[in-house]
């Protein structure tokens, strides 16, 4: 068996999301708390380097780190024929990812069940798995720790030596 590993690139809709979404949760947050607690609060020329940092820097910094983790991953599977019922074996493990199981053709499509993970999905599209078989080949395309996952399985599980 012959497993292949890539790494897809992002698009910059999940940077500009991110960014946005950390800027107003991290400026929103500054000028409540300050509302709330300084009595004489306004909006003075003195601070706009804390400004920045909340409504820059910050956001900026968390959208770079959801940018490089939201990565797809592409995991191309070939040389599987030797191994006895290997489409039940990988549909079973990919199975115990707990999602939610769409077939088309030989097209497998699983779509996480939490709220949060269906946000990120709807917003990046970054949760989806999919598993295409095709003659020769199968390609799992999917989020980088569940793709990593079922390339471990392949590469050290008895099941498919």
């Amino acid at each position: 068996m012959s497993v292949k590993f890539e790494t897809k690139k992002t698009t910059l809709k999940v940077f500009w999301v991110g960014f946005l979404s950390f800027a107003i949760i991290f400026g929103g947050l500054y000028v409540g708390i300050r509302f709330i607690f300084d009595a004489d609060f306004t909006f003075q020329g003195s601070q706009y380097f804390t400004y920045a940092i909340y409504l820059i820097i910050y956001p900026l910094f968390f959208a770079l780190i959801l940018q490089k983790n939201a990565k797809a991953s592409l995991l191309t599977i070939t040389e599987f024929e030797k191994i006895g019922d290997f489409k039940n074996k990988l549909l079973t493990r990919v199975r115990k990812f707990s999602m939610l199981e769409t077939k088309e053709n030989e097209i497998y499509t699983y779509l996480p069940k939490s709220f949060f993970k269906k946000l990120n999905n709807n917003w990046f599209e970054t949760e989806k798995l999919t598993v295409e078989f095709k003659n020769d080949v199968v390609i799992v395309t999917g989020p980088m720790y569940k793709v990593s996952q079922i390339q471990d399985t392949l590469t050290w599980n008895k099941d498919f030596k």
